[in-house]
């Protein structure tokens, strides 16, 4: 499980312990389905834009392919 947070700044970030409120993706293969189902939208209780969406999706294919990457649960 993946804790995304959207940030004061307006970008999301990924992280079990980052500052606010959480929205959780069961991991990379979810995206798609999160983003079309306006889920981060529901949990985040306003609209994302879609520059922040697209800086998620970003960090989770640069966290997936690093072969160092700390699995999050």
């Amino acid at each position: 499980m993946l804790r995304c947070v959207l940030g004061v700044d307006g970008q999301v970030h990924l992280g079990p312990t980052a500052p606010g409120r959480g929205a959780w993706l069961c991991g990379p293969e979810c995206l798609p389905a999160a983003i079309s189902q306006r889920a981060f939208d529901r949990a985040w209780r306003r609209q994302i834009p879609a520059l922040a969406i697209e800086s998620l999706v970003q960090e989770l294919e640069t966290m997936h392919s690093r072969p160092d990457r700390v699995e999050t649960r």
